[in-house]
């Protein structure tokens, strides 16, 4: 994965605003080439909003970029978004110009895939991501924030732990009786149930 990739994130269609990704090693360097900041930035700090004009190609758009640095971005690379006004021609002409600069159209699921392969999601949290786009009523959201977040799997882990502790305690109770251990009862294995 050393190529830089890029696609719109945004909805396909006419807004007033659009999102373009693109994410890999180089991408800051890449996205430079075409974001001319109101002000001089010496270095780009992450997760802030850099005003200025974005490179459409053979136009300017006046929108924004922010910059994710790996490994604390969404895929776990260099990240970097250009927010612009969301009109058809403007995110068609900016995604091409970072395509001519040498990133490579994105294919459908790569950002959410390359979060995976970098271990910044887990396969559980693609799945309730994908659920949550699909989604056409609020119980879908909401079943899919849960497995996105692995809510479901961090209560059945934290099950898990209780119920091993109670068998490893139960276990020596039966193994070594005359150690005098804390007796083991019902009542603390309901307890923990």
């Amino acid at each position: 994965m050393s190529d830089i990739i890029s696609a719109v994130s945004t909805a396909n269609g006419v807004g007033g605003v659009a999102v373009i990704r693109i994410s890999g090693a180089g991408s800051l360097t890449l996205a430079k080439k075409m974001f001319r900041p109101l002000k001089k930035i010496e270095n780009y700090e992450p997760n802030v909003m850099y005003v200025g004009e974005i490179d459409g190609g053979d136009f300017l758009d006046y929108g924004m970029m922010v910059v994710f640095y790996a490994p604390k971005s969404f895929t776990g690379e260099e990240t970097v978004e250009f927010h612009c006004h969301g009109g058809l021609a403007i995110t068609q002409g900016i995604l091409n110009k970072t395509l001519s600069l040498g990133a490579r159209m994105a294919t459908n699921g790569e950002f959410t895939k390359r979060a995976y392969l970098n271990g910044k999601l887990s396969l559980s949290s693609c799945e309730g991501l994908i659920d949550m786009i699909n989604s056409e009523y609020t119980a879908q959201v909401k079943a899919g924030y849960n497995l996105y977040r692995e809510r479901l799997f961090k209560k059945i882990s934290a099950m898990q732990e209780e119920l091993t502790d109670c068998l490893a305690e139960m276990g020596a109770n039966i193994d070594y009786p005359e150690e005098g251990l804390e007796q083991f009862t019902t009542n603390k294995l309901k307890n923990t149930c």
